[in-house]
Protein backbone atom coordinates (compact mmCIF):
# COMPACT_ATOMS: atom_id res chain seq x y z
CA UNK A 1 0.00 0.00 0.00
CA UNK A 2 1.53 3.19 -0.97
CA UNK A 3 2.56 5.29 1.93
CA UNK A 4 2.26 2.91 4.74
CA UNK A 5 4.91 0.54 5.94
CA UNK A 6 3.93 -3.61 5.11
CA UNK A 7 2.19 -4.57 8.26
CA UNK A 8 0.94 -1.43 9.60
CA UNK A 9 -2.88 -2.37 10.79
CA UNK A 10 -5.11 -0.27 8.34
CA UNK A 11 -9.02 0.81 8.93
CA UNK A 12 -10.89 2.63 6.40
CA UNK A 13 -14.33 4.08 6.72
CA UNK A 14 -16.99 6.11 5.23
CA UNK A 15 -19.57 7.24 3.24
CA UNK A 16 -18.50 6.43 -0.18
CA UNK A 17 -21.18 6.60 -2.15
CA UNK A 18 -20.68 3.48 -4.30
CA UNK A 19 -21.63 0.13 -4.25
CA UNK A 20 -19.93 -3.13 -4.09
CA UNK A 21 -18.88 -4.09 -7.88
CA UNK A 22 -18.19 -0.60 -8.37
CA UNK A 23 -15.40 0.31 -10.02
CA UNK A 24 -14.53 2.15 -6.88
CA UNK A 25 -14.88 -0.60 -4.68
CA UNK A 26 -12.49 -2.75 -6.76
CA UNK A 27 -10.18 -0.29 -6.42
CA UNK A 28 -9.74 -0.30 -2.95
CA UNK A 29 -10.41 -4.30 -2.52
CA UNK A 30 -9.73 -5.58 -5.48
CA UNK A 31 -5.36 -5.64 -4.28
CA UNK A 32 -5.92 -7.75 -1.31
CA UNK A 33 -4.19 -4.85 0.57
CA UNK A 34 -8.02 -3.92 2.31
CA UNK A 35 -10.98 -5.84 2.97
CA UNK A 36 -14.89 -5.50 3.08
CA UNK A 37 -15.28 -6.09 6.66
CA UNK A 38 -19.03 -6.60 5.73
CA UNK A 39 -18.38 -9.75 3.66
CA UNK A 40 -15.37 -11.11 6.08
CA UNK A 41 -17.54 -10.90 9.26
CA UNK A 42 -17.63 -14.43 11.11
CA UNK A 43 -21.47 -12.97 11.80
CA UNK A 44 -23.54 -10.35 10.33
CA UNK A 45 -26.63 -8.95 11.27
CA UNK A 46 -28.57 -6.60 8.70
CA UNK A 47 -28.03 -9.21 5.41
CA UNK A 48 -30.09 -8.25 2.40
CA UNK A 49 -30.10 -4.16 3.99
CA UNK A 50 -28.35 -1.26 1.92
CA UNK A 51 -27.02 1.66 4.21
CA UNK A 52 -28.73 4.78 2.18
CA UNK A 53 -32.27 4.95 3.05
CA UNK A 54 -33.31 8.74 2.28
CA UNK A 55 -34.92 8.87 5.23
CA UNK A 56 -37.77 6.96 3.59
CA UNK A 57 -36.92 2.91 2.66
CA UNK A 58 -36.48 0.51 5.55
CA UNK A 59 -34.43 -1.40 3.58
CA UNK A 60 -31.63 1.11 2.65
CA UNK A 61 -31.91 0.66 -0.96
CA UNK A 62 -30.78 -3.14 -0.44
CA UNK A 63 -27.68 -4.80 -0.55
CA UNK A 64 -26.71 -2.76 -3.99
CA UNK A 65 -27.41 0.28 -2.00
CA UNK A 66 -24.52 -0.70 0.42
CA UNK A 67 -22.94 2.37 0.06
CA UNK A 68 -20.86 3.12 3.78
CA UNK A 69 -18.04 0.73 3.94
CA UNK A 70 -15.37 -0.29 6.80
CA UNK A 71 -12.47 -1.37 5.18
CA UNK A 72 -9.65 -3.46 7.16
CA UNK A 73 -6.65 -4.20 6.00
CA UNK A 74 -4.92 -8.20 6.93
CA UNK A 75 -4.09 -7.23 10.37
CA UNK A 76 -7.40 -7.46 11.52
CA UNK A 77 -10.12 -10.06 12.77
CA UNK A 78 -13.22 -8.77 12.23
CA UNK A 79 -16.08 -10.76 14.28
CA UNK A 80 -19.40 -9.02 13.21
CA UNK A 81 -20.22 -6.58 11.05
CA UNK A 82 -24.35 -4.82 11.20
CA UNK A 83 -26.10 -2.53 9.05
CA UNK A 84 -28.05 -0.90 11.87
CA UNK A 85 -31.63 -0.22 10.77
CA UNK A 86 -32.64 1.41 13.50
CA UNK A 87 -35.70 4.33 13.94
CA UNK A 88 -35.96 6.89 16.68
CA UNK A 89 -39.86 7.99 17.80
CA UNK A 90 -40.46 6.10 14.29
CA UNK A 91 -38.23 8.44 12.61
CA UNK A 92 -34.80 7.15 10.97
CA UNK A 93 -32.17 9.10 12.78
CA UNK A 94 -30.19 9.77 9.15
CA UNK A 95 -30.37 9.13 5.80
CA UNK A 96 -27.84 5.98 5.76
CA UNK A 97 -28.38 3.39 8.36
CA UNK A 98 -24.81 3.56 10.22
CA UNK A 99 -22.73 0.38 9.52
CA UNK A 100 -20.98 -1.20 12.70
CA UNK A 101 -18.47 -3.55 12.82
CA UNK A 102 -16.49 -4.94 15.96
CA UNK A 103 -12.97 -6.21 15.10
CA UNK A 104 -9.77 -7.20 16.38
CA UNK A 105 -6.35 -6.75 16.13
CA UNK A 106 -4.53 -10.44 15.17
CA UNK A 107 -1.96 -11.51 17.62
CA UNK A 108 1.17 -10.79 16.07
CA UNK A 109 2.96 -13.28 13.74
CA UNK A 110 -0.87 -14.71 13.28
CA UNK A 111 -1.20 -13.18 9.89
Amino acid sequence: MNGFEEGVPVILTGDLNTHPGSQVYERFTGSGVLSDSWRTADVRKGIGLGTFNDFTDDQGGGEERRIDWVLVSESWNVDRAEIVDIRVDGRFPSDHFPLYATISLKKSGSG
